[in-house]
């Protein structure tokens, strides 16, 4: 009887140990969770049609609860003509396979010193304004280092704190 009973709670036992250890210690890292990704991206269209372009130092903060922020400070040009850029970007996100990271934006914060007119965010910029969605595949280049790639291919490098 004794010998059934330690039996019973050896393999009780055992399934607990088995469930804790595949729910936490198989579960892949997430790159960007509860890390500060920094950058400067740098952007240029120069055509018969556009002549825009900007030089945006980025802050991106994700959280281990699908959350994060943006900040976004820098300047743009169009046509000749300087802007500020000084925005704070609330987001939420969903990592799918690991890398794949399906971001939208839900609330944009002007701050005071940014004057780029809204038609230029919306024209070049749609994906800072609130609703806007992007895709990013997400992989480590370096040991600090992120490569963030969109569909057309890299979007920008950021070192990781």
């Amino acid at each position: 009887m004794k010998k059934n009973i330690l039996l019973h709670v050896a393999c009780i036992t055992f399934i607990i140990s088995s469930v804790i250890f595949v729910y936490f210690f198989t579960q892949p890292k997430i790159l960007l969770e509860n890390n500060l990704c920094k950058s400067t991206i740098s952007y240029k269209l120069n055509d018969s049609n556009h002549n825009f372009e900007y030089n945006i130092f980025t802050s991106f903060n994700f959280t281990n609860t699908g959350k994060g922020y943006i900040h976004m400070r820098g300047v743009v040009i169009k046509d000749g003509n300087k802007y500020t850029l000084a925005r704070n970007l609330d987001f939420s996100y969903q990592v799918r396979n690991n890398s794949n990271y399906e971001i939208t934006i839900n609330d944009v914060n002007k701050l005071g010193q940014d004057n780029t007119p809204e038609d230029l965010i919306s024209k070049y910029l749609a994906y800072t304004l609130p609703g806007g969605f992007t895709l990013l595949k997400i992989n480590k280049i370096g040991k600090h280092l992120i490569l963030a790639s969109g569909l057309q291919g890299p979007v920008f490098i950021c070192s990781v704190l």
